[in-house]
């Protein structure tokens, strides 16, 4: 399967069980990106993906990463960081949004 199909059918499954993210998730948009790892956001801009890394998740691991993206986005994770370590930030960022996620039985974690 495509990894677009996939992300057609994750976007849609936020759309229908997760509106709130979904209409975060198209305010920003979705950036294909072969050269990092799996999911990125930044401070401004699209929500960036490795379309391999894509082609690999299922569907509801998908949905679980666009949500957890859109997280960082709510949380203002790139606004409010200052001067803290930015990777400590970005684990509790991290620890966070997993936790809002599993209470929002939003997708499947990414192992």
């Amino acid at each position: 399967m495509r990894q677009v199909t996939k992300l057609d059918k994750a976007k849609a499954q936020i759309v229908m069980d997760h509106p709130f993210f979904s209409s975060i998730l198209f305010k920003r948009g979705l950036q294909e990106n072969p050269n990092i790892p799996t999911l990125r956001v930044g401070v401004k801009g699209p929500i960036e993906y490795n379309p391999k890394f894509i082609d690999e998740l299922p569907v509801p691991q998908i949905v679980w990463g666009l949500c957890h993206e859109v997280g960082h986005i709510i949380a203002q994770h790139g606004l409010r960081r200052k001067h803290r370590d930015p990777k400590k930030w970005n684990y509790a960022g991290d620890a966070w949004i997993n936790d809002m996620l599993d209470a929002c039985k939003v997708g499947e974690r990414i192992p």
